[in-house]
């Protein structure tokens, strides 16, 4: 798909959530699917708080307000326990290979989360291939084996959190 295509399909699926959530489940459910196929081109499926999207060349793509790491996620990838994971997207490529787009949020500051993730890569293996401090947070890539990851941090400020980490985790770019 498209990165265009993409997120308007993104932006479809976070309209129709949101409709789910006020009680117009079905309606929301068909009305999103509709547009997705439309949007997409592609089989759409809805089912309770996820949406699967299949492309026509075998990619798939999952979205999901779930507030679990995916069971199959990769296990070499550090995760914090004192974050709150607030979105998951699973990507299946036609050729194989899954990748995931995690969103956690901290009440930490960005700085220390992006300390602690460079730390903790560097100790399992992780290969670090590009790093940004902006003072405050910024952005740290790696890769080992056949994975790549990219952690970048922002700041947030709701509910008492302070940073928000947006995870990408997948094959690498050749």
């Amino acid at each position: 798909m498209k990165r265009t295509t993409l997120s308007a399909a993104l932006i479809v699926c976070l309209a129709g959530l949101a409709l789910s959530v006020s009680g117009c489940q079905l309606v929301a459910q068909k009305a999103t699917e509709g547009a997705l196929k439309s949007a997409t081109g592609g089989a759409v499926d809805v089912q309770g708080d996820s949406v699967t999207i299949k492309g026509k060349d075998g990619a798939e793509a999952t979205i999901s307000d779930s507030t679990k790491i995916p069971a199959d996620f990769p296990a070499d990838v550090p995760l914090r326990d004192d974050g709150t994971v607030n979105a998951v997207i699973t990507n299946q490529a036609p050729g194989g290979g899954t990748s995931y787009m995690v969103n956690i949020r901290f009440k930490v500051p960005q700085a220390e989360i992006l300390s602690w993730y460079k730390t903790e890569l560097e100790k399992g293996g992780w290969k670090i291939t590009s790093t940004v401090d902006t003072g405050d947070g910024g952005m740290v890539a790696a890769e080992k084996g056949d994975l790549g990851i990219n952690v970048v941090t922002a700041g947030e400020s709701s509910e008492g959190f302070t940073s928000v980490i947006t995870m990408q985790v997948g094959p690498k770019s050749k």
